[in-house]
């Protein structure tokens, strides 16, 4: 009994100290409230943000959710605050507090100085945990569906153009798909600097490329509830080239100078003459008429008109260098400039160290790629005379330009290539020098036809008898194909062998007898024919 007593008076007392501390608290405030442990929301928004909020800027308001610390002598309260829709926010034991449209800093100062009130030894930490949704609204000329969208209040104006541009090109596409294909479709672009916000009764021009090419952040607000954003279309425009980072049309507005167009061209490129920009300006629908400046000093008081063409003089032939490549067996094969130490091909050999030990000095190869990539016009003409058409002179043209590229020289004759050595060097060159195998190939009707070692002093019946000699199906048809033109030559034991070149002998081909038959028959038959026909012209 006496047990049950005190038990009794505990309850009470310990009753009576939480009544006096927190007097408004009901039960189930303090089944919420008062626990033994921290508790913390779990279910944190996960959003992109471009960077950490600021305190000074971010405008709090419905819907923005608060994480709530509050620690006491006794006991530790950690709430969820959400702002309602009136704008306020509800602490229990404290009260309602309205704080929209205050700044953040000063929001979490008002709630702290509530609390400190009732509550002085307290100490109190809140941080925003949650922003709210917001709707702003989409007007214009611009043909969507669209009059709201929800963001966060965590977005800003290109977050919107981005969305209302997506639906401007899925719309343009679809279009395009149902139009027939001789059907001109008008695309219609939305302008990025013609943007109008419309915050109260406060109107403001946004040009966003400030902030896409030049990162200007204040061209690309934060947006609040019940924005309005005002889009349109590009209309007018201005053109801009020559000695710019990127030439081509930009949007034009109202109030541009030329200084604002250069920058959002990227600026001057390093081969610019800045000293000199012509400007080609309409004085009526028809008439246009010159516009020079000779300084860089007035660009930001020179205002542009709309469809301004805008010319900045480059400077020719600004720092360029003119490369040739020698690669091979050279002792140090490269990319190199031509300068004026630098004119003969011999002389670019003996700057890059000369051949080395296993490259062959006596031939080299040549090509010059700007060359190789002009259009032959001789050639073209004859390709688009039919084959039935053409001449003898305009079939051996053909052939002749099909047996070597456009451009190119080679040699192994020793003789010649000291020739070209002397050859003045050429921007786009492109220098080989090859390795070192000494070879004679003798292929055809020969006993053992294949590779042999160049031997200096023999001819060509010397390779024939080195090789076995010829067969019983040789023919008298017999060439040398030079390995350092490509040429097809007649054989001639008086020709001088050089390492690469292919002696090939002709051999007689295999047939069928009884075809051969056949085509001496048809041929007597057709001899017969004529002097039967001629007999009766005769006769007659």
């Amino acid at each position: 009994m006496k047990k049950n007593y005190l038990t009794l008076i505990y309850i009470i007392l310990v009753s009576t100290l939480l009544a006096i501390q927190f007097p408004n608290l009901k039960e189930h405030d303090l089944k919420e409230q008062f626990r033994p442990k921290i508790e913390f929301n779990k279910n944190l928004s996960n959003f992109a943000l471009d960077k950490t909020i600021d305190e000074m800027e971010y405008i709090v308001g419905p819907g923005d959710q608060f994480n709530f610390t509050m620690v006491s002598t006794s006991k530790v309260v950690t709430l969820s605050l959400q702002i309602s829709p009136t704008g306020k926010i509800q602490i229990p034991a404290i009260g309602s507090i309205h704080i929209d449209g205050l700044i953040l800093k000063k929001a979490i100062k008002k709630i702290i100085d509530y609390c400190i009130q009732q509550y002085p030894d307290a100490k109190i930490n809140i941080n925003l945990e949650k922003v709210r949704q917001i709707k702003v609204n989409i007007i214009g000329a611009i043909d969507l569906k669209i009059s709201q969208l929800t963001l966060t209040s965590t977005q800003r104006l290109s977050d919107v153009y981005e969305i209302v541009n997506s639906k401007i090109n899925e719309k343009n596409y679809n279009q395009s798909e149902l139009k027939l294909e001789d059907e001109i479709t008008e695309i219609k672009t939305l302008s990025t600097r013609n943007i109008t916000l419309i915050r109260g009764n406060k109107y403001e021009n946004i040009d966003l490329e400030q902030y896409f090419i030049l990162g200007d952040i204040n061209s690309n607000p934060y947006l609040l509830q019940n924005d309005i954003i005002k889009f349109s279309f590009k209309d007018k425009t201005i053109g801009i080239y020559g000695g710019i980072m990127n030439d081509g049309d930009f949007e034009f507005i109202e109030g541009d100078n030329l200084h604002n167009i250069i920058e959002l061209a990227g600026g001057f490129s390093s081969d610019s003459d800045g000293s000199y920009i012509e400007i080609t300006r309409y004085k009526n629908n028809q008439e246009a008429f010159k516009i020079i400046l000779d300084s860089e000093n007035n660009h930001k008081s020179f205002f542009i008109n709309e469809f301004d063409h805008i010319l900045i003089r480059k400077v020719q032939n600004y720092k360029q260098q003119e490369l040739i490549t020698i690669e091979g067996e050279i002792k140090y094969p490269g990319v190199y400039s031509i300068s004026d130490g630098l004119h003969s091909i011999g002389s670019l050999i003996d700057r890059c160290g000369g051949v080395t030990d296993i490259g062959d000095s006596n031939s080299i190869i040549i090509n010059n790629i700007l060359i190789e990539e002009t259009e032959d016009s001789e050639l073209r003409r004859i390709l688009q005379i039919p084959v039935e058409n053409r001449n003898n002179s305009e079939n051996s043209y053909i052939k002749a330009r099909n047996g070597i590229t456009k451009g190119l020289i080679r040699s192994s004759n020793k003789k010649f290539t000291n020739s070209i050595y002397d050859f003045i060097i050429s921007p786009g060159d492109h220098i080989v020098i090859p390795k070192k195998i000494d070879y004679v190939e003798i292929i055809g009707a020969i006993k053992h036809p294949g590779r042999y070692p160049y031997i200096i002093k023999f001819d060509p019946l010397d390779y024939i008898k080195l090789s076995g000699g010829l067969t019983k199906n040789s023919t008298r048809k017999k060439y040398i194909i030079k390995y350092s033109t490509g040429q097809k030559l007649p054989f001639s034991n008086d020709l001088k062998i050089e390492s690469g070149d292919i002696i090939f002998i002709a051999e007689k081909l295999d047939y069928n007898s009884w075809d051969r038959f056949k085509e001496w028959m048809a041929i007597i038959s057709q001899i017969s024919t004529t002097i039967i026909v001629i007999q009766n012209i005769l006769g007659n």
